[in-house]
């Protein structure tokens, strides 16, 4: 049974909400978040080891609208968990897929109401060498957000909902390679419904703590490759200026 473990860690200024929010930054204000990750996954005595740091930055352009752009850094390894001559321990990394996008609210306080755009590219990295950085396809992605702000304490919660349309793999992709071994074709991966709920609460001024739920779910569609995932995670952010 694969084991996944996750440890999400928040630095972010000067806003009071995680990336992912139903509220948009104000006009002229720049947000700043690093999202250190690390993830271990071990299956059929090979195991696979994750440190990433993603960077994000908002820009509040408009009134009630703002400009983000995240780029994460991963790095890969993977690992035989016993000796094993016909696997030997690799390790992949670079700058993976640059996310561009931009959110547009329609409701004030307590309430929010939020549409999001945002495109997926990636920057180039060897989609034909393992462990693979990212799937080295385009992405297309567009939903709604809602929240609501609690008056008499610091605390919010929030839900998320958006469909994410796949554009095709590169042909040279191992899961295109692998198909065609077995006479079968794989031309893109399945597109997804996301989602995803999230209560917090700031225990001090510059101390927040959260909950978030959320998980990809990938559609039954013909010559895809289908991926979806659930997971619970802990927020933890430190907020660096006022």
């Amino acid at each position: 049974m694969p084991f996944l473990l996750l440890l999400f860690v928040f630095l972010y200024c000067p806003v009071t909400f995680a990336s992912e929010s139903a509220w948009v930054i104000n006009k002229g204000t720049v947000f700043i978040e690093l999202s250190p990750l690390y993830a271990y996954l071990q299956e059929n005595n090979v195991s696979l080891q994750e440190l990433s740091l993603q960077s994000r930055i908002e820009v509040g352009w408009f009134e009630r609208s703002s400009f983000f752009l995240s780029l994460p850094f991963r790095t890969l390894t993977r690992s035989p968990l016993q000796e094993n001559q016909s696997v030997k321990t690799v390790t992949n990394n670079a700058p993976t897929d640059l996310q561009v996008g931009s959110y547009l609210q329609f409701l004030e306080d307590p309430w929010a109401l939020t549409l999001k755009g945002a495109l997926k590219v990636p920057l180039g990295y060897r989609i034909d060498f393992q462990p693979s950085l990212g799937e080295g396809q385009l992405d297309l992605e567009a939903g709604i957000l809602a929240g609501y702000h609690f008056d008499e304490i610091p605390a919010f919660i929030q839900a998320g909902f958006s469909y994410r349309y796949r554009l095709p793999f590169d042909p040279l992709h191992p899961l295109v390679q692998e198909a065609k071994s077995r006479n079968q074709d794989i031309l893109r991966p399945a597109d997804q419904l996301l989602s995803f709920l999230e209560a917090g609460i700031w225990l001090a001024p510059y101390f927040y703590l959260g909950l978030h739920l959320g998980g990809e779910f990938a559609l039954s569609q013909d010559k895809t490759h289908p991926y979806s995932y659930l997971a619970i995670s802990p927020l933890v952010a430190y907020r660096l200026t006022s």
